[in-house]
């Protein structure tokens, strides 16, 4: 799993990314998406959007997920 508390505000921040979206829709992922979602998601839902955002100041990165649902623990959902 990636270490999203530790590893991905240290690349981010020193690459200068203060945001990362990644979009896949279902049988057309992109490869990266499969290293975010949980285990027990085998694919995309329909389409899936991921949010990587630095709010800076040392706080810790939002993770987001712009849908009608959260992805397991990982992304808590941004839509209705």
């Amino acid at each position: 799993m990636t270490d999203y508390n530790t590893l991905l505000p240290g690349l981010m921040r020193r690459e200068g990314i203060d945001m990362w979206v990644l979009i896949s829709r279902e049988y057309n992922e992109d490869p990266i998406l499969k290293t975010m979602l949980p285990a027990n998601w085998l694919s995309a839902r329909r389409r899936t959007i991921l949010v990587l955002f630095d709010p800076g100041e040392g706080k810790p990165i939002e993770r987001l997920a712009v849908a009608r649902y959260a992805v397991d623990t990982l992304f808590r959902k941004i839509l209705g």
